[in-house]
């Protein structure tokens, strides 16, 4: 099962082992949103990848609306992902990194 925190709308947590083609979409989403994030946007974030151990850990350090719609984008696909394959993703929320 993929294992997905999402902080507020500044930042998230995937563990992403399960189904392959469920782990291919989430990577998909998230390296995409994160990558955008920082190469485009260029706001100031904190970010942990680990491909190996199928784990992403991203927290936005500055106040970038753009970052944060970008960020509400990627929960939307990944609830999109989970009315597709419940089984295969858990989306828990929290208010923030607190």
């Amino acid at each position: 099962m993929i294992k997905v925190k999402v902080y507020g709308n500044t930042g998230f947590e995937v563990v992403n082992h399960g189904d392959e083609i469920v782990c291919a979409g989430i990577s998909a989403l998230t390296i995409t949103a994160v990558n955008f994030i920082q190469d485009k946007l260029g706001a100031e974030v904190d970010c942990h990848h680990n491909p190996e151990g199928g784990l992403i850990r991203f927290k936005l350090l500055d106040e970038n609306p753009q970052a944060k719609l970008i960020l509400e984008n990627l929960v939307y696909g990944l609830e999109l992902i989970k009315e597709t394959y419940p089984k295969e993703i858990k989306i828990r929320r929290f208010d923030n990194y607190d």
